[in-house]
């Protein structure tokens, strides 16, 4: 009995030197640290702090790929999961496949500090931080510490609303290191993206934000492509510029969508700046004016929900269709729209419209821009044809000067036979193919 009770103490004792990872009954992977993982790393050493099981590491033509196989925990942790080396071996390239699998953190979950690609082969992958009830706490869920690419998942961020400008689902602040979204979703209770240095290109993802959508500081530069899938909700600004360490942030939109937003204004400053420095639009969709901020040959047109900028604009006035009302804001000399399409010219001087002069702050409804074809007579050897309005706008054919009888262009044509008379046209003197002579 006594051998036995000392063999069940030697179990317990072994358990409770084990506080690096645990199972729990949902087969989810529990640690108290993160790790780094570079190239050089064995999967023994995986197994060891995250457990058989719980994460595949494989080498393939000179990339790293690191895929989860089980959800991670980390309660209380003070180091996040930092891939690669940045000091010795920067240009690495490796991969976090998520798998469809989650990593949930209280500190930051993935440091970058090689060529890292985060992706999720699988369905509803996810990097999840939590520092919402710690106030000291403002970190981001992600931080770039050299090249970063997203390619999918999701990705989120609670954090105490004392920190709503610096705490964000992205991060970085190390001089020169690249960042390109190319997809996923992005949500924080704060900012979703918070940067201070290096080159941030969004072409795509969804970026839903309690406080601040995108906020670039220090020597920060976001940017957002013309052919950007990127989409922006935010309950404050969804673009702030500030300062960090006597440097400013700037960001470009050459696309993108920004009118799921609940704020006051577009663009807003930290630290004193001037927006209007910092911040250039050529194009995309937005629900507050980017007027401010939008470069000087870039159109903007506003419709009942949106202003629309650039090659938006364009597609806007195009796609117009009666009933319609556009504020023309910035836009070229002359547009041509269909009839009953109300235009307001806001943009500081006259415009063609339809081929009508319209001045500055005058507002009209669109007529048909008609030609006229008046009517002809027809002979025996030519056609001739009603008269008929032709809509340069519609490309339709109307009978009717007020184009409201519509017909189609062979229905204009007006055809005369021949007057035969002894076998002959008795006007063009054609011959009569059927006369027979004394019948």
């Amino acid at each position: 009995k006594s051998k036995m009770l000392s063999l069940l103490l030697a179990f317990v004792m072994v358990l409770a030197l084990m506080p690096t990872v645990a199972f729990a009954a949902d087969d989810m992977a529990t640690a108290t640290n993160g790790m780094t993982i570079t190239s050089a790393t064995t999967q023994d050493e995986l197994n060891k702090w995250a457990g058989e099981g719980a994460i595949e590491i494989a080498t393939v033509d000179g990339v790293t790929t690191v895929k989860l196989l089980k959800n991670f925990n980390f309660p209380g942790a003070k180091n996040p999961i930092i891939f690669g080396d940045v000091l010795n071996n920067p240009n690495e390239v490796m991969v976090l496949d998520l798998n469809g699998h989650s990593i949930t953190s209280t500190t930051i979950v993935v440091q970058s500090g090689c060529d890292l690609t985060i992706k999720d082969s699988g369905s509803g992958g996810k990097i999840s931080l939590d520092t919402n009830n710690d106030p000291g706490k403002a970190y981001s869920a992600v931080v770039n510490q050299k090249k970063l690419t997203i390619e999918g998942g999701i990705f989120e961020a609670k954090i105490h609303e004392s920190n709503s400008v610096s705490g964000s689902v992205i991060g970085s602040a190390v001089i020169g290191v690249e960042t390109v979204v190319n997809g996923g979703t992005f949500e924080s209770n704060c900012s979703a993206i918070s940067v201070t240095s290096g080159t941030t290109t969004v072409n795509g993802g969804t970026f839903t934000a309690g406080a601040y959508g995108i906020v670039a500081r220090g020597t920060a530069v976001v940017n957002f492509p013309t052919d950007t899938q990127a989409t922006v909700t935010s309950n404050k600004f969804p673009i702030v510029v500030g300062t960090n360490k006597d440097s400013a942030g700037q960001v470009n939109i050459d696309g993108g969508d920004f009118t799921g937003t609940n704020a006051s204004a577009l663009v807003g400053g930290t630290g004193g700046v001037t927006p209007t420095d910092l911040v250039k639009i050529s194009g995309g969709s937005f629900t507050n004016s980017p007027m401010n901020y939008v470069e000087t040959n870039a159109s903007v047109v506003k419709d009942a929900t949106s202003y629309e900028v650039g090659a938006n604009a364009t597609t806007l006035v195009k796609n117009a269709t009666a009933g319609d009302t556009l504020t023309l804001l910035q836009y070229g000399s002359e547009i041509t729209v269909p009839e009953g399409v109300e235009i307001n010219n806001q943009t500081g001087g006259a415009i063609t419209v339809n081929g009508n002069t319209v001045g500055n702050a005058q507002q009209v409804t669109t007529t048909h821009n008609i030609i006229e074809t008046e009517a002809k007579a027809a002979t025996c050897t030519q056609a001739g044809n009603i008269a008929y309005w032709y809509c340069r706008i519609c490309d339709k054919y109307y009978s009717d000067k007020a184009c409201m009888q519509e017909i189609e262009l062979k229905d204009t044509v007006v055809k005369t036979a021949h007057t035969y008379k002894d076998g002959k046209c008795t006007v063009c003197g054609a011959a009569d193919l059927s006369y027979k002579p004394g019948i």
